[in-house]
């Protein structure tokens, strides 16, 4: 590839990038939640998931979330709610 795209990346489309996601994550209004977190393992791969739940009965809840497995011991956490 052309260096020149790079350039145009770099100092075009990732600024506006940051821009927009700096905009969304400012105007976004926290709410309140529940979450309850699950761990599923397998021969390869261990799998964290988050399960949310919101207060608001016309909110929809996402059922599953996958989240990055920390490095530290998880266990404990299994299974339990979280505010």
């Amino acid at each position: 590839m052309d260096s020149s795209v790079f350039a145009y990346l770099g100092l075009i489309v990732l600024p506006r990038w940051y821009r927009r996601a700096t905009v969304v994550v400012g105007s976004a209004i926290p709410t309140d939640a529940q979450a309850i977190f699950s761990l599923e393992s397998n021969d390869e791969f261990t799998t964290l998931y988050a399960s949310v739940s919101l207060p608001d009965p016309g909110a929809t809840s996402l059922s599953q979330l996958v989240i990055l497995v920390p490095p530290w011991p998880i266990e404990r956490y299994s299974a339990q709610a979280f505010p």
